[in-house]
């Protein structure tokens, strides 16, 4: 599985690692962002290498973001448990990045943080790792 980044809040209790965004908050976050919105197709269509077609359903939550190159949108962020995630291949030796600029500007509003799959907290300028 290819790394992850998530957009999550941190609880201030010492044992739990992440305090759930509630989905009402992460839904009116991406309704106040140009550029971001909830999916509109209900799954994620897919062709292989094979010419199989997969289909990947979206949940309630997921989000899709404008990619103005391509004047496409592109599913992103998966919504599961209170966070969101979207993979770490968003070229952020490139910035801007349509994706980073979507993920820094709602944890911005959530009062989240972007971490990656081993914890460690990117910076939302840079996006750079600033501790494990």
């Amino acid at each position: 599985m290819a790394y992850a980044l998530h957009i999550e809040r941190l609880s201030l209790e010492r044992d739990v690692k992440a305090k759930p965004i509630p989905l009402e908050d992460w839904k009116r976050a991406l309704s106040s962002l140009e550029g971001a919105r909830l999916c509109v197709e209900k799954a994620l269509i897919m062709k292989t290498d094979t010419s199989k077609i997969i289909s990947i359903p979206h949940r309630d939550g997921d989000a899709e973001v404008y990619f103005p190159n391509e004047r496409k949108w592109h599913a992103v962020f998966r919504w599961f448990n209170g966070s969101a995630t979207f993979q770490a291949d968003v070229a952020l030796e490139h910035l801007p990045n349509p994706v980073w600029t979507a993920a820094v500007s709602l944890a911005s509003q959530l009062g989240a943080m972007i971490r990656g799959d081993d914890g460690e907290r990117y910076d939302f300028q840079a996006g750079k790792v600033v501790n494990g």
